[in-house]
């Protein structure tokens, strides 16, 4: 960002360090490299730390972007954090909603994220906004909610689906103008596997005959179902596997024992949970993903509270 010709690929390490042999010819220069390097790992540091956001930092591109918004002085408190939410917005439609992988916009990351520092203080609020809208003008937040919702989303897309669940959360928490349990948060967030905290609500494996028969339409296919996004809940770990294929009533019970989290209570209030349950469900979360996801207006941006 801060050396080369802020062309669009990521150098890489060998080139780095080349590039940056040639510039340090001096000791000021080298001070001057030092001190960016260390800004840079900062706020890397920074990026890597928040688990919730690696569904979309894993990408290296999304990363460089990430540090470059937070490393320009052009913007205040409020715009910046504006300015995160969109950039977060912008990349899990393109890496998550619509399942790109890391070949995906490389270019228009890497040129963005040089230009806003090649920039310094002429760049603006509006400017990076427009720029954000227009990085994501191919991936449109209706169209990606619509094809997850036709399809089961677990399989292979386990990490969207936790932070899908927990965006989920903090969306539910913030319609009430509250925040997320903390500990909550940490205990979710430091499971490595995704396991030990998405619950498939009807079970993946019900015994044949059991308290489970009947629930579903009569041509429905269990696969096709259990693992579709209105049937996952998020838990913190341990509670998981001693819901297992219990029957509703009883997984209530287990359920109980995380009411700090709102998506649980939500699936408190349901007597049943049967196919009517989990296409209610999946429509709600279809909205808040709508409502969460679409571009930020930038006349009518409002920092929401993270959690």
């Amino acid at each position: 960002m801060f050396f080369g010709k802020g062309g669009g690929k990521a150098l890489s390490a060998e080139e780095s360090i080349e590039l940056l042999r040639e510039y340090c010819d001096s000791a000021e220069k080298t001070i001057s490299v030092t001190k960016k390097l260390h800004l840079v790992t900062d706020k890397l540091v920074a990026i890597n730390l928040d688990r919730s956001l690696s569904v979309v930092t894993r990408i290296l591109q999304v990363r460089i972007l990430g540090v470059a918004l937070m490393l320009t002085e052009a913007l205040s408190d409020k715009e910046r954090l504006i300015v995160r939410q969109q950039w977060e917005r912008v990349s899990f439609r393109i890496f998550g909603l619509f399942r790109n992988d890391a070949r995906a916009k490389v270019g228009d990351y890497i040129k963005l994220a040089a230009w806003i520092i090649r920039e310094g203080s002429e760049v603006n609020f509006k400017e990076i906004m427009a720029k954000l809208r227009i990085l994501g003008s191919e991936h449109n937040v209706e169209e990606g909610v619509k094809d997850l919702l036709k399809k089961p989303a677990y399989e292979n897309f386990e990490e969207e689906c936790r932070y899908i669940l927990w965006r989920y959360e903090e969306y539910l928490a913030d319609q009430e103008g509250a925040k997320v349990n903390q500990e909550l948060r940490e205990k979710i967030w430091a499971a490595r596997s995704t396991s030990e905290t998405i619950e498939h609500i009807f079970p993946q494996n019900p015994v044949p005959g059991g308290p489970w028969k009947g629930k579903l339409n009569s041509h429905a296919r269990i696969e096709k179902h259990v693992d579709r996004i209105g049937n996952l809940l998020l838990l913190p770990p341990g509670l998981n596997s001693k819901a297992g294929n219990k029957g509703f009533k009883e997984k209530k019970e287990i359920y109980e024992k995380a009411e700090g989290l709102r998506i649980v209570k939500e699936v408190l209030k349901k007597r049943d949970w049967n196919q009517a349950a989990i296409d209610q469900r999946e429509k709600k979360i279809g909205v808040f993903l709508i409502d969460s996801f679409v571009d930020i207006p930038v006349e009518r941006g409002r920092a929401k509270s993270t959690s």
